[in-house]
C-alpha cells in the first residue's frame, strides 16, 4: 500500500499514517493476502483447476480489487461457462484460417 486509503498520504512502508494516524496493519495484510490468493490462482490454472482458481481469484478480488484478479475472475466464469454450455468457440481462441490474416509489422 502506497497511499493512505483514508487522507492519500504517501506513507512510505509505514502501516500508520503519519497524517491522519490511521491503523492500516489489518489493510496491508488483507493486500498481502490478495496477492499470496492471486500467485495461488495462477498456480491452480496452471494444474487445470479452473473451479478452484475461479473461487481463489473471486476472495482475492474482494480483499484487494486489482485488474488481474478481475482479469481472472472474468476468464474462470467463462471457462467454468464453456464447461457447462459445451460451448468451446470462446473468442480467445484464433482459428487457422484467421492466423494469416493477422496484421503483424516486419522489423529489419
Amino acid at each position: 500500500m502506497e497511499r493512505c486509503p483514508a487522507c492519500r498520504a504517501i506513507l512510505a512502508g509505514s502501516t500508520t499514517c503519519r497524517r491522519c494516524g490511521c491503523e492500516l496493519a489489518s489493510a496491508t495484510a488483507a493486500e498481502d493476502a490478495a496477492e499470496v490468493l492471486l500467485r495461488t490462482t495462477l498456480a491452480a490454472l496452471i494444474k487445470g483447476e479452473i473451479g478452484r482458481a475461479a473461487h481463489l481469484a473471486t476472495i482475492s478480488a474482494g480483499l484487494r480489487r486489482s485488474s488481474l484478479a478481475t482479469l481472472l475472475v472474468g476468464f474462470a466464469e467463462q471457462w467454468t461457462l464453456a464447461i457447462k454450455t459445451d460451448h468451446w468457440d470462446l473468442p480467445l481462441i484464433i482459428e487457422e484460417e484467421e492466423q494469416d490474416s493477422v496484421p503483424f509489422e516486419e522489423t529489419e
